[in-house]
């Protein structure tokens, strides 16, 4: 995931610097952050799956929903942040 999160750090840059066009960029990166959103919705979907500590679900749920709400703003190196807390938070909720 942290590849994932540096990669989209560099295609920030490359918009910023005038090196690619921003429409291009944007979609790379919004294409890289929905990777990381669904690695994030398997490892909830697993924790749950394998009977995980419901609150710490819950917490792997809400930063998933917090990553959702920085990628429709188009904040998505931040969003893919949230994506990898919340596979954290649901690797941490499995028994």
């Amino acid at each position: 995931m942290g590849a994932i999160e540096g990669a989209v750090g560099d295609l920030e840059a490359l918009v910023k610097d005038g090196l690619m066009d921003m429409a291009e960029g944007e979609l790379f990166m919004d294409d890289l952050t929905l990777l990381a959103r669904q690695m994030a919705a398997v490892s909830i979907d697993d924790s749950i799956g394998n009977g995980g500590d419901v609150d710490k679900i819950d917490e792997a749920q809400q930063a998933l929903a917090d990553g959702d709400d920085l990628r429709s703003s188009g904040d998505y190196k931040d969003a893919v942040a949230k994506f990898k807390d919340a596979v954290a938070k649901a690797e941490g909720a499995l028994p």
